[in-house]
């Protein structure tokens, strides 16, 4: 009876609760209409009362790619979407993205209020989807000053070194053990590859191991590992959807698109193999762990073997610990989850293109054996002297971006854009695609052309005018970016220097150029053969121990 009587009044309190957001959002919306209606909106598509374009919303997956064809056939740069009461407002204007992040970069800081955000960064408790203000600075500035600083990232370079010379190692083996090979060498998957060596990098910068237990002796990714990766992408996938409940709060955690218990399971598994690790990183440091290798004094700098030594070793004014073990298993997911989608897009679209264009490939290779030649591997050192390499990185960044969007921006208070009013708490997207794609930035900016990118100067992945979006900028912009290119530029220079790449035997000649329809990925992970090119004794040998 008890239980009965329990689920009843449960409803009843669900029921009314429903009702009263609704009539909350009713008087809001005719107060906000009668308030504001002179106020001049961005261009958008009609919606309806109360729900706006709820239904396009809901009706169009992915949401991201319906939102710029709708732009397109508008013809718009700006454009306001209403979903409910939320005026998102998304632009494909490198001059309006520079207005966002720039010229109005305070006003706009601030990030929305999502369910995704809100769940992997373990309640706002990262750097990436904090609202600006003093612990967005505080982990920001851990980030800034400690992670990618300089120091770490000199201190860490022998890790990266590591990791590049096991992929050469591994892609090496793979070609040794292919039976198969023809004399245009072995078939691979490139996607495969580089998700592999991009996980492990991780791996080795952020708990300075390759693996979570078992290790696996050929160098590819073990069950957990492999769980671990695909975890991370599912939450981004996630992550750039557009939820219900972020428009309607009030219908959080009722799951009505389903995407809220596969953000919840993908997001719960980073975090538990994380914590492992810190755990086992926690006892370390208070000296539980007798046998431990780690003999070095704390204070000494050989004891940092990576980021989480680091996040462990900070302390306050007061020689307290700055960061909690809480705050530095949410801030590892963060890590986790940011950019690492980035170098597996950008590789395999750089070399699909270069496939079809068999000439981009030769003028890559050919500035590799000329900068480095074939008695060395390419160094992160060699990156600033790697100007066509950069290049197709580049216009694979413009062309194929790794993301719909910037991670949203949201207004502090009532503003304008482009001359439109732009409410308080408006979300604020910038295209990814949109802007890398315009025709009145880009000269046929459906062709793969890197030389578009060369003027005479040294070549950049990071464009501070935002014709093309590769790393964030401003105040919540990306402090990764210096890691991120060395990471992209090494991987691609190695895989270029170390192999001839050509098509797999019986297919046409030509790579099929398809998006997924989920996300800006490739449809179908890119085959290609590979065929060493230089001499044996080049190549490393695989290690995966301790660096």
């Amino acid at each position: 009876m008890d239980y009965y009587l329990n689920n009843v009044i449960y409803s009843v309190v669900v029921t009314v609760s429903i009702i009263l957001n609704i009539i909350v959002f009713l008087i809001k919306s005719v107060v906000d209409r009668f308030l504001g209606g002179r106020k001049q909106l961005p261009p958008g598509p009609r919606g309806f009362p109360i729900i706006g374009n709820l239904v396009g919303m809901l009706k169009n997956r992915p949401t991201s790619k319906w939102i710029v064809r709708v732009m397109s056939d508008m013809k718009t740069d700006i454009a306001c979407f209403r979903f409910g009461r939320v005026h998102v407002i998304v632009t494909t204007s490198d001059v309006i993205a520079r207005e966002v992040v720039r010229e109005k970069d305070a006003v706009f800081a601030d990030r929305p209020d999502s369910y995704s955000a809100e769940y992997i960064s373990g309640g706002y408790n990262g750097v990436v989807f904090n609202e600006y203000g003093e612990r967005q600075k505080k982990m920001k500035k851990v980030m800034s000053s400690e992670l990618m600083s300089t120091k770490a990232l000199n201190l860490l370079l022998k890790v990266r070194n590591l990791e590049s010379d096991n992929l050469l190692a591994y892609v090496h083996n793979l070609y040794k053990k292919d039976e198969s090979k023809t004399k245009n060498g072995v078939v691979v998957n490139v996607r495969d590859i580089v998700c592999t060596h991009t996980h492990n990098v991780k791996m080795r910068l952020l708990f300075g191991r390759r693996h979570f237990k078992e290790t696996t002796m050929d160098g590819s990714l073990g069950l957990m590992e492999k769980e671990h990766f695909d975890a991370i992408f599912k939450a981004l996938d996630c992550f750039f959807s557009f939820y219900v409940a972020d428009y309607y709060p009030f219908l959080r955690g009722w799951n009505l698109q389903g995407e809220e218990v596969e953000l919840r399971e993908a997001v719960d598994v980073i975090a538990r193999y994380n914590k492992m690790i810190i755990d086992e990183k926690i006892e370390l440091w208070r000296g539980e762990n007798k046998n431990c290798y780690r003999t070095e004094k704390k204070n000494d700098v050989s004891v940092i073997k990576d980021w989480l030594d680091i996040l462990f070793t900070l302390k306050d004014e007061n020689g307290k610990p700055l960061l909690t073990p809480q705050e530095i298993t949410h801030l590892s997911v963060d890590l986790d989850v940011v950019g690492i989608d980035n170098a597996v897009n950008v590789i395999e679209w750089t070399l699909a293109e270069m496939l079809n264009q068999k000439e981009l490939l030769e003028k890559a290779v050919e500035e590799i054996d000329m900068v480095v030649g074939k008695d060395r591997l390419v160094q992160e050192s060699d990156v600033p002297n790697l100007n066509y390499v950069k290049a197709c990185c580049r216009e694979t960044l413009r062309l194929h971006p790794t993301n719909p969007f910037l991670v949203p921006h949201m207004a502090r208070h009532d503003t304008t854009l482009a001359g439109y009013f732009i409410p308080k708490g408006s979300h604020i997207l910038v295209s990814r695609p949109g802007v890398g794609r315009n025709p009145k930035t880009w000269d046929e900016p459906l062709i793969y052309r890197p030389e578009r990118h060369i003027t005479g100067n040294e070549v950049m992945l990071t464009e501070p005018d935002l014709r093309l979006v590769s790393f964030g900028t401003g105040r919540r912009g990306c402090v990764g970016a210096k890691l991120g290119t060395s990471m992209i530029v090494t991987l691609l220079g190695r895989l270029l220097q170390g192999f001839d790449w050509t098509l797999p035997p019986g297919t046409t000649d030509k790579v099929e150029l398809v998006e997924s329809k989920e996300n800006l990925f490739m449809a179908n992970p890119l085959m290609a053969c590979v065929k060493p090119r230089l001499d044996p004794n080049i190549y490393p040998k695989l290690w995966i121990g301790p660096a």
